[in-house]
């Protein structure tokens, strides 16, 4: 469990977050909901000790603790193109101290979350499609071990095929997992998210458990107005 109390930042005396309070649960997926702009991002590499707050403080709770982390970023920033899927997977892994046994086992373990890996495992990055390579840094977090996923967009550029086989792997891979996401793709966000918070002017504006992609866009439109609609 992760819990944030009080948790502000500020860049050149403006406010991004203020004095935010949540409490982050393993088993479940986590989406941050608002606009661009509002923080997301920022708090996202706050839990990731990316960044510092300015004020404020962040627990990890019952066995969790900041090495569990693993941060996926938007774009194709994740990965190292001039070297094959297996060498990514296994610099993640060595990184955060796993043995090549270990890491061989744990590719086995977690087969089910990618049954394309046998097929692209010695591809270069480079040579990958945009939805691959977001596969890859995800079930490279498996692999390594991590107990908290970050992800900022995970859902970005990729088309429905993709889509489906990330909703999948989250879905199975999240028992005894902390999972947060950003997404502006709220048919995605309302199939995948067992809790959303939404952020406005630096503050959690509402929570709420699972909902749908209805009722998802009518709490942003209330919250945002529809030029919150992107």
């Amino acid at each position: 469990m992760i819990v944030l109390e009080k948790v502000s930042r500020e860049f050149k005396a403006e406010k991004i977050l203020k004095e935010v309070d949540l409490v982050i649960k393993p088993s479940e997926i986590t989406s941050i909901v608002a606009p661009n702009g509002v923080g997301k991002t920022t708090l996202l590499c706050i839990i990731a000790n990316v960044i510092f707050p300015t004020t404020g403080s962040i627990f990890f709770k019952n066995d969790f603790s900041k090495r569990d982390v693993f941060l996926i970023l938007s774009g194709e920033r994740n990965l190292y193109m001039k070297n094959t899927v297996y060498e990514n997977i296994s610099y993640f892994c060595t990184l955060r101290g796993l043995k090549r046994k270990e890491i061989e086992e744990n590719i086995e373990k977690h087969a089910d979350k990618m049954p394309l890996y046998a097929k692209i495992k010695n591809k270069l990055c480079e040579e990958l499609s945009f939805g691959q390579k977001r596969l890859v840094i995800i079930f490279a977090a498996f692999v390594a071990g991590a107990r908290c996923i970050i992800m900022d967009e995970p859902s970005e550029g990729l088309d429905y095929a993709h889509l489906e086989m990330i909703e999948k792997m989250l879905s199975i891979g999240k028992k005894d997992k902390i999972i947060l996401i950003t997404s502006h793709n709220y048919e995605f966000v309302s199939k995948i998210a067992d809790r959303n918070i939404f952020l406005k002017s630096g503050e959690i504006a509402h929570k709420t458990g699972q909902i749908d992609q209805d009722q998802l866009l009518e709490i942003y439109k209330k919250l945002y107005g529809e030029g919150g609609i992107e």
